[in-house]
């Protein structure tokens, strides 16, 4: 990357921030009411070729208007995950979310503390109405962690629906900080600014 894309980095960096100071709302979508462009807001799915493999539920809901689903009728592996600054801290993070199975051999509630943190999952299988989930990272000892990073892992057949993630450190609800929320917004206005920009290099270089 040459001094101008730098430089043009840093320009979209401070224009990202003090937009999002202005424009942030004040919770994430761990409930999956906000949909952009087909996809639920604030949520990436891994690989992103399996994108097909996520919809939206009217019908079967925990709570709200909308849960979201991912179903596989081959042997895939898809993963719905979404992530937030590590900004607060405490002793123990703990990440809660509702879950309906049906025919799956293999559903994983995870979560970590990255880069080279903590690890936290519970295993799922079989058909179960919905149920709330629990997992619980201890953050007491020295471990180096830029976010928590969350989701749901779907191996093999089946479906699983997932509705109303929350999180909290020391039974403290973060998700819904202001903070929390302006942060991650500003990151994911920078990714897509990065994405962006790496496609109009490679397309000017061919």
């Amino acid at each position: 990357m040459d001094i101008y894309k730098i430089l043009s980095a840093l320009f979209i960096f401070n224009t990202v921030f003090s937009y999002s100071q202005k424009s942030t709302t004040d919770k994430l979508n761990l409930d999956f009411e906000i949909v952009e462009n087909g996809k639920p807001k604030d949520w990436k799915v891994f690989p992103n070729k399996n994108e097909k493999f996520i919809e939206f539920d009217n019908s079967i809901v925990k709570n709200g208007n909308k849960a979201v689903s991912l179903e596989h009728k081959r042997n895939k592996k898809t993963s719905l995950l979404s992530y937030i600054p590590a900004i607060h801290k405490g002793k123990q993070l703990k990440v809660t979310a509702y879950i309906k199975t049906k025919g799956v051999k293999h559903v994983e509630f995870w979560t970590r503390a990255d880069h080279n943190g903590a690890y936290a999952n519970k295993y799922i299988s079989g058909t179960n109405d919905w149920t709330k989930f629990e997992i619980m990272i201890d953050l007491t000892e020295p471990l180096k962690y830029d976010y928590f990073t969350f989701g749901v892992t779907l191996k093999g057949k089946g479906k699983v629906w997932i509705d109303d993630f929350e999180l909290s450190i020391d039974n403290k609800n973060i998700h819904h900080s202001k903070k929390v929320a302006t942060l991650f917004n500003q990151i994911n206005r920078l990714e897509n600014y990065s994405e962006s920009l790496i496609a109009t290099s490679s397309k000017n270089e061919k």
